[in-house]
């Protein structure tokens, strides 16, 4: 299939031996963990050859360190590790910070609405941009970012 870089998240999120059959049955990259929650379940994916592109989830499944590990399963098996960061900024920032500690090439940036940079960052001070396709981790303190304390409750 001609310009496909993958096809994400085809079948149920636990039928690892149905993603190992897909893989083989196709030359389209198969990616998938983003709905997968906890460490054992991403390494099941790597246990059954399932994916070609491993993309958990460090605000939804695995937080900073056990994605930063999964990140070194997955090479250890061939498999590209591309954070998934649809979440809101706080965990696109803790996913950037995962991708710079893994040295992952790809990085999932919304630019379409109704999911722009402005929505995703609206508890952040200052929104996450790129530079001609580039995004730098902030390099602040913590998470490297500041919460408009105007949203908190008070």
């Amino acid at each position: 299939m001609g310009n496909v870089a993958w096809l994400e998240e085809p079948l149920p999120r636990h039928d690892f031996e149905g993603y190992a059959r897909l893989r083989e049955a196709t030359d389209v990259p198969i990616a998938g963990g983003e709905f997968n929650n906890g460490h054992w379940q991403l390494r099941e994916f790597l246990a059954h050859g399932s994916l070609d592109i491993l993309q958990p989830d460090a605000a939804l499944a695995t937080g900073i360190k056990r994605a930063t590990d999964t990140a070194a399963m997955a090479r250890q098996h061939g498999v590209e590790f591309v954070p998934h960061t649809w979440t809101n900024g706080l965990g696109f920032v803790a996913n950037l910070h995962v991708m710079t500690a893994a040295q992952s090439a790809w990085c999932e940036f919304s630019i379409d609405p109704p999911w722009t940079p402005t929505v995703r960052d609206f508890l952040l001070t200052e929104t996450i941009d790129h530079d001609d396709g580039v995004i730098t981790a902030p390099d602040d303190p913590g998470l490297g970012v500041e919460l408009d304390r105007t949203l908190l409750p008070k």
